[in-house]
């Protein structure tokens, strides 16, 4: 026997799936309904990250003056064995064309979302906008803040207009 909340099932019963709809993005989702389905859709796979591995086309080749520099840039020995460089040349080459794939991947409209906030319309902050947006601040009283409730340059024994004042004396412990 299974309890169950206030029910009690027998080992016979089976317990039920619960149902899932999604309706953000129209045949987007497939749906699976079936044990069979779900299976099928597991053991089956539609791409694999080795064939974006794969160098096929016009690879990118890189030489050994621009490892040089790469080294130079990060800080690192450029004190490489020739195997190593060797090594480390492939390894960048592959990741270029790695990269170079992911580049050449059309997108369609549903998958060219890849934020959950669609900030396409929002124009980029710049500084000029961002100091006037400070300067005309207001306290927020839904924030529990008080227009106008602390001057920090109330707390200072010299200051001048909006600045603090600090002496040279002051850093040397003589006045």
């Amino acid at each position: 026997m299974l309890f169950l909340g206030s029910r009690v099932l027998s080992k016979s019963h089976h317990l039920c799936k619960r149902a899932y709809s999604s309706s953000a993005i129209p045949g987007l989702i497939k749906k699976l309904d079936t044990d069979d389905k779900i299976n099928d859709f597991f053991n089956h796979t539609s791409w694999s990250t080795s064939e974006l591995l794969e160098q096929e086309g016009n690879p990118v080749l890189l030489n050994n003056e621009v490892l040089h520099n790469i080294l130079d840039l990060s800080g690192l020995s450029k004190d490489l064995s020739e195997s190593r460089r060797k090594e480390l040349l492939s390894l960048l080459e592959r990741q270029l064309n790695f990269i170079t794939k992911l580049h050449d991947v059309e997108l369609h409209k549903a998958y060219s979302v890849t934020r959950l906030v669609d900030d396409n319309g929002v124009k980029p902050l710049d500084y000029e906008t961002l100091t006037e947006e400070i300067s005309e601040a207001a306290a927020s009283l839904s924030k529990g803040e008080i227009e106008s409730s602390w001057n920090p340059l109330s707390l200072a024994t010299q200051y001048e207009g909006k600045y603090f004042l600090v002496k040279e004396g002051l850093l040397k412990n003589t006045k």
